[in-house]
């Protein structure tokens, strides 16, 4: 439990504050949804050593967001050619996109 406190407050990923919100409401949905995010995080780790890939959620939001969705579009500008491609990230990040299928997924 202070393991999850400690990511919640840590200023990297994943963190409650600040809060800009002004109404009860707004704030519990703030913070209901810092919660729900941290918890997927833990169930993915889960998943990810389950698969023998063991890291923790800071290094794995780290790497995932090496990974980029690019879209490019080449001439005629009338009618435009979309290329859709992925950018290349860290092992890790390699590791989780093959297990979960990403580029097939988000393509």
């Amino acid at each position: 439990m202070e393991a999850a406190f400690r990511q919640l407050k840590n200023t990297d990923h994943l963190n409650v504050r600040p809060i800009f919100h002004w109404t009860d409401e707004k704030i519990r949905v703030h913070i209901f949804t810092c919660v729900l995010a941290y918890r997927l995080c833990c169930l993915l780790i889960k998943e990810l050593e389950e698969q023998g890939i063991y890291t923790n959620i800071n290094k794995l939001l780290d790497d995932m967001s090496g990974i980029k969705s690019i879209d490019t579009f080449f001439e005629p500008l009338t009618n435009p050619e979309k290329v859709h491609s992925f950018t290349k990230g860290n092992e890790l990040a390699q590791q989780v996109e093959a297990i979960y299928q990403l580029k097939n997924k988000y393509s």
